[in-house]
């Protein structure tokens, strides 16, 4: 069975493009002739160069739950992944305009070492670590003292299914809890420093939270894996097994000011239980990694839970999911995390040009532009949605080889609306989305081209408006959703599931500048 995943594809060749933009250059350098109607002196007197801008409609709208798994999102004989970057989040942030957010992570780990076995094993420790892969979002100054805790979760948590950001797992007992400075004056450093291609992999700079965890918890994880009767070596061994005795944990960080995110696949990120064997000192690792032990499903290892109260906010009536809210700011807006995202719509765009029946697009770049906004996200990326504000849905069901079911993707549709698809959307989605592709055949990007006094983001979809063009009213797409796909340009960028940073904009400030060519009227 093979299934199309990260599928990318152009309804028009490169060359094909190439030469719309070379006819578009020809008609515009080739001759000395008449003025056009974008200004400049026409060279052809065949033909006139426009300039046509839109306003593009929008309304914001608030999504279903976002998909914050990290794992295996396919058999571990397929290997696919979870997307970058690999994070649970923790903390809270109490922010003006997008409400109170709270984050806890929930994970599952597993025995990665196995026990060296003796008479009368002694414990002495059971010591988690876990590194900051320097995320976070709330309040800019400092927290000498965070306060971190882990609790026992009291039910296994499923690791062959994909979690929500709005599922809740039983919680037991506390098993530890430690303080750590939290600086993002300093994470921001550490970014900088660690992807400086001068710095060598000794100089890169770690930051760890150490929580000591519950003797008595420690105590029954060294039982079982001493435990040698019968079967009973399978109860550690088996990650299937294990994760029935052992359910996991939820790290949560109360009254704090900041949410933070942790790197689960980062090497020094684990539990380490030290005992002790007559005189000689013993250590077991446990990780929080998938085991890869799962065979023909997924691999889910942890997630993170988003709760947000919008109260007092210009979101508070922002209740029910996939309709149109107007907020009394008037402002559009976008949220990662959280489901708040905004819709444009294109409609304007096909009806304008469905009456000039030859036109070559050489430019066609989406702005927005609105006030400085220092933490929102740095791009974005168009996902195409019905008019009921769902997300496309481009999944086919196909059979292999044995004549069984799978899911596919429809490459005949991809191909023809110039699309890209992804097996999981990019975060974890039980279906193939659609997003546009940008000029550079690649996926569009909405980027942040300045931020200072005034944020402008720019991209450039010719490539995409030309072939839309060229369809029927019936098949061209109108309706897109914004999705934070980058927060900065280093190497920790998250995406829609991996952030809380927010975004707004003025309605009258989303523009799509359209230069086209014609030809010149006979009459």
């Amino acid at each position: 069975m093979t299934t199309l995943s990260h599928f990318l594809i152009s309804t028009t060749s490169w060359w094909a493009k190439a030469g719309v933009f070379a006819l578009a250059i020809l008609v515009l350098l080739s001759c000395q002739d008449d003025t056009g109607a974008v200004g400049f002196r026409n060279p052809n007197g065949d033909f006139e160069v426009f300039v046509k801008e839109f306003t593009i409609p929008s309304k914001t709208f608030l999504m279903d739950s976002i998909n914050t798994s990290y794992g295996l999102a396919a058999s571990v004989s397929v290997g696919t992944k979870t997307p970058a970057p690999n994070r649970f989040m923790v903390g809270h942030v109490d922010d003006p305009v997008f409400g109170k957010t709270t984050a806890t992570a929930y994970t599952q780990f597993y025995a990665a070492t196995y026990p060296t076995y003796g008479a009368n094993p002694r414990f002495l420790s059971l010591k988690m670590t876990l590194v900051f892969d320097y995320y976070w979002s709330g309040s800019t100054s400092s927290t000498d003292k965070q306060k971190f805790e882990v609790y026992e979760l009291t039910d296994s948590m499923l690791t062959y299914i994909p979690h929500y950001s709005t599922e809740t797992q039983n919680v037991g007992r506390l098993l530890g809890d430690t303080t750590h400075r939290v600086s993002p004056t300093e994470f921001s450093t550490n970014i900088i420093t660690n992807n400086d291609p001068a710095t060598v992999t000794s100089n890169l700079i770690t930051d760890s939270l150490y929580v000591t965890i519950d003797e008595s918890y420690g105590r029954e994880l060294l039982n079982l894996a001493m435990d040698t009767t019968g079967t009973n070596e399978q109860n550690y061994n088996s990650f299937n097994k294990f994760r029935k005795r052992f359910k996991g944990f939820a790290i949560t960080s109360p009254n704090s000011d900041k949410i933070v995110g942790f790197n689960p696949e980062h090497t020094k990120t684990r539990m380490i239980l030290t005992y002790r064997v007559d005189t000689t000192t013993y250590q077991l690792y446990y990780l929080f990694s998938p085991s890869q032990q799962a065979v023909g499903t997924p691999e889910y290892m942890s997630y993170t839970k988003l709760e947000t109260d919008r109260s007092g906010t210009p979101l508070a009536g922002l209740t029910t999911k996939y309709q149109d809210f107007e907020a009394p700011t008037g402002l559009r807006y976008v949220q990662a995390g959280t489901g708040v995202t905004t819709r444009l719509d294109f409609s304007e765009v096909y009806d304008f040009f469905k009456n000039i029946p030859i036109k070559a697009l050489s430019v066609a770049e989406l702005k927005i532009e609105t006030n400085q906004q220092d933490y929102a996200p740095k791009s974005f990326l168009l996902r195409v949605i019905n008019p009921d504000n769902r997300e496309k849905s481009t999944t086919i069901t196909a059979t292999d080889i044995t004549g069984d079911p799978y899911a596919s993707v429809d490459a005949e549709y991809v191909v023809k609306q110039g699309l890209a698809s992804r097996s999981d959307g990019g975060y974890g989605s039980p279906f193939y989305r659609a997003e546009v592709t940008g000029d550079d055949r690649t996926t569009f990007l909405l980027t942040q081209a300045s931020n200072s006094g005034t944020a402008v983001y720019s991209g450039y979809m010719t490539n995409h408006i030309q072939n839309q063009l060229s369809l029927s009213e019936t098949d061209f797409l109108r309706t897109f959703e914004l999705i934070p796909y980058a927060l900065d340009k280093q190497s920790y960028a998250p995406d829609m599931s991996r952030s809380v940073n927010g975004f707004y904009f003025p309605p009258d400030k989303v523009k799509l500048k359209v230069y086209y060519t014609t030809p010149r009227s006979k009459e």
